[in-house]
């Protein structure tokens, strides 16, 4: 959001999409292989769609919650409503991951 220096909803989208796109290897991998064990079939594909989905739901929430702060003014706004929205969006992701995408008992 530095770099791009604004907060409207355009600007938060492609920090939303330049950050997933550069974390989604790392994650996919650790998770893959490490917390999750190998588990689950066709897990590129199922994490792929959940990865678009959480991009852009991250955005829109990033920019709903700095609009509806009563500091959403302030420079730092986005990225207290970015740390609230992807701590709920990390619970959700964590939930589905566990019991659709690297479900165990299914290996590929």
């Amino acid at each position: 959001m530095s770099l791009i220096g604004n907060h409207a909803l355009r600007a938060i989208m492609v920090a939303t999409i330049i950050a997933r796109l550069l974390s989604a290897i790392v994650n996919y991998l650790l998770n893959r292989h490490m917390v999750f064990g190998n588990a689950g079939e066709q897990t590129l594909l199922k994490y792929g769609a959940l990865l678009a989905v959480q991009t852009v739901a991250s955005g829109y929430l990033t920019h709903g919650l700095t609009v509806m702060l009563p500091f959403g003014s302030a420079h730092w706004a986005p990225t207290v409503a970015k740390m609230l929205g992807d701590f709920c969006l990390f619970l959700i992701s964590y939930y589905i991951q566990k019991n659709l995408i690297f479900k165990e008992g299914q290996h590929v």
